[in-house]
């Protein structure tokens, strides 16, 4: 089982497609996997303004590299 951060869905994640997600990744990769949900981080637009954008699943591993999910709207 994947290591999750934070170890459960938040309460306030309106997505069902996130939660279905959120348990496949813990359920199916293995211990040496860490998986962050709902990452927060500045970067800059087209306009070159700063702005805070959401990476939805951040996943990790020390033998396959990272990974970033971002789910469609």
């Amino acid at each position: 089982m994947a290591r999750m951060i934070p170890a459960t869905l938040s309460p306030e994640t309106e997505s069902g497609a996130e939660g279905r997600i959120f348990k496949v990744l813990r359920d199916s990769l293995d211990n040496s996997y860490t998986v962050f949900h709902s990452v927060d981080l500045l970067t800059r637009n087209l306009k070159n303004r700063i702005v805070e954008v959401e990476i939805d699943f951040l996943v990790l591993s020390q033998r396959q590299g990272l990974l970033a999910l971002k789910m469609g709207t």
